[in-house]
């Protein structure tokens, strides 16, 4: 795995909010995730491992967050909740990192309402995104049908996740996802994020620039996202 620079969730947060592009990017993709699961304000959510990153509250009024450390990982396997406690549960960049993916499935299934959502926003199989997670961002790319990560490190993951499971057939997919339904969405950032290097190495092109970019850019991104996101949306419907 490339190296890359950790920081806290306060840390990172403030990057975020002392950026006018950043914030308005996760602004956005926190936007796209409340219209994906029904603009309803009063569900029961549950975000997992966003930490002080999360702007969630922007938009759900009942809402539990949970992070990770540097030195856990993503443990979504191992939550502990009530069955049928959560009606959402969010995942913004972190379902790629967890480590056991048919495992945190049923732990979902189990914690969620009957007809509960996972909502995530994952990177892109686009044909920019996947040259740059491949070859530029410092995280795994692999193209397999591998969903359980060996490796204890942190920030171990695997950002072809959402690929891997469209590779599947739909039989496939739902045993594997413990009776879910996946549907791909929409994009909420594209090629302005990556000359902004993020929130983990950024870069000194400025915030007015960037979000110029961003929003002459939209058009190409929501039109033609097979060529130019670099996140996409994606939903889990729980299916009886």
């Amino acid at each position: 795995m490339k190296h890359r620079d950790i920081i806290s969730d306060k840390d990172a947060r403030k990057r975020i909010d002392s950026s006018d592009y950043l914030k308005r990017i996760y602004i956005e993709t926190y936007g796209a995730l409340f219209k994906a699961t029904g603009s309803n304000s009063n569900l029961k959510v549950l975000e997992i491992g966003a930490g002080e990153s999360s702007f969630a509250e922007l938009y759900w009024r009942n809402l539990t967050l949970t992070s990770f450390s540097n030195n856990s990982g993503i443990r979504a396997e191992d939550l502990y909740f009530k069955s049928g406690s959560f009606d959402l549960i969010i995942a913004k960049d972190v379902l790629h990192h967890i480590k056991d993916i048919p495992r945190a499935f049923k732990v979902f299934r189990k914690i969620l309402s009957p007809k509960g959502v996972v909502a995530a926003s994952e990177p892109s199989f686009s044909l920019v995104g996947r040259f740059v997670y491949r070859f530029i961002h410092p995280e795994n790319w692999d193209v397999n049908e591998k969903f359980v990560l060996d490796e204890v490190d942190p920030w171990d993951s695997n950002q072809a996740l959402i690929l891997n499971l469209r590779r599947l057939n739909s039989k496939e997919r739902f045993q594997l996802l413990s009776g879910f339904e996946m549907k791909i969405l929409g994009s909420s950032y594209g090629i302005s994020y990556l000359l902004s290097g993020g929130v983990y190495s950024p870069t000194s092109i400025s915030s007015k620039v960037l979000v110029f970019l961003h929003s002459k850019f939209r058009f190409f991104r929501n039109s033609m996202n097979w060529i130019f996101s670099l996140n996409r949306i994606v939903v889990f419907l729980k299916v009886d």
